[in-house]
């Protein structure tokens, strides 16, 4: 469960400064402070303090060409087709796909439209994890954006950094992440793929560990308050790096949503899903039974409430 509260007001060219304050606390904010093996790294101090903390952030946007808009803060990560929080998404449960990129960042982002269909933003941030802090350097990331017609989206992603404490370039992460997205009327179908290798400092002489994932999410509106959506996915780590298991993870989720506006300004989202896992691979497997012994496969199925207050203003 998670529950998130947030006020927001947005950058204009009439009210050139914005900003967003939000709060956030549940079980689900448990997986967001990391506990890898070590000697990777550790949660910075008051982790579990810091991590009630949701967007918060600053943007003023300059009078420059179409309007360049410079945030700092506390900001959503910008790598993966879902959200952290499961209302905008197509599914409740997020894929594997989302959960190992970061859900937020603390930095700086600039961005600017070069045109309608075209935008770029880039990134400079502490790193994958904004509650561990493995060095002192910068990581960097670009955002790539293009509409070529109002139902066709692209997205390029990049990410580049250090995630250890040895920040010599040889030992960067890199991230590659691509999104296409195509909505018309009733019908949604987006797809994404990443790819990532990282070279590990405490590992004598390693070669560059690998993982890549993907994911297709299509769904259908059956009635203004009756929505289907269902995602095939897979997370391929064959050397343990993001998962902490040598593993290929295919998965297929479907979801039954009823939504209804039962008052002025309050959604309400009833979920009914499905999810199937299945792991293989050397370290592949499901803890089940008292014991914890591992099993390839999961089944889990969910009946989930999602309510939403959103008030908005407009001043002309």
């Amino acid at each position: 469960n998670n529950i998130t509260g947030y006020i927001q007001k947005e950058a204009t060219s009439s009210s050139r400064w914005g900003f967003e304050f939000g709060l956030q606390t549940g079980v689900d904010i448990d997986g967001l402070v990391t506990s890898p093996p070590p000697p990777q790294y550790e949660p910075i101090d008051d982790a579990d303090t810091w991590a009630k903390l949701g967007v918060t952030s600053l943007t003023y946007l300059f009078p420059v060409g179409n309007g360049l808009a410079v945030t700092g803060g506390l900001m959503s990560g910008f790598i993966a087709y879902e959200s952290y929080r499961s209302l905008p998404n197509p599914n409740y449960t997020r894929g594997y796909l989302t959960d190992y990129v970061p859900y937020f960042s603390w930095g700086a982002m600039v961005e600017y439209p070069f045109h309608d269909k075209f935008s770029a933003e880039f990134w400079v941030m502490t790193g994958y994890n904004y509650l561990a802090w493995p060095n002192d350097s910068p990581t960097l990331g670009l955002q790539l954006t293009w509409q070529p017609a109002s139902s066709l989206t692209f997205i390029q992603n990049l990410y580049y950094g250090p995630e250890q404490p040895e920040t010599s370039i040889d030992y960067w992460r890199f991230l590659s992440n691509t999104i296409v997205e195509w909505r018309y009327g009733m019908y949604r179908l987006a797809a994404s793929i990443d790819f990532g290798h990282a070279r590990q400092a405490w590992l004598p002489d390693t070669p560059y560990q690998k993982w890549s994932s993907g994911a297709v999410w299509a769904g259908i509106d059956i009635t203004r308050s009756w929505r289907f959506a269902v995602r095939p996915e897979f997370y391929w780590d064959p050397d343990g790096l993001m998962t902490s298991a040598r593993q290929t993870i295919r998965a297929l989720t479907t979801t039954v949503e009823y939504h209804t506006s039962f008052l002025e300004h309050n959604d309400l989202s009833a979920r009914i899903e499905y999810r199937y896992d299945r792991s293989t691979g050397d370290d592949g497997g499901f803890y089940a039974g008292e014991d914890n012994h591992l099993v390839p496969e999961q089944n889990l199925f969910i009946v989930a409430l999602v309510w939403s207050f959103e008030w908005v203003t407009e001043k002309n």
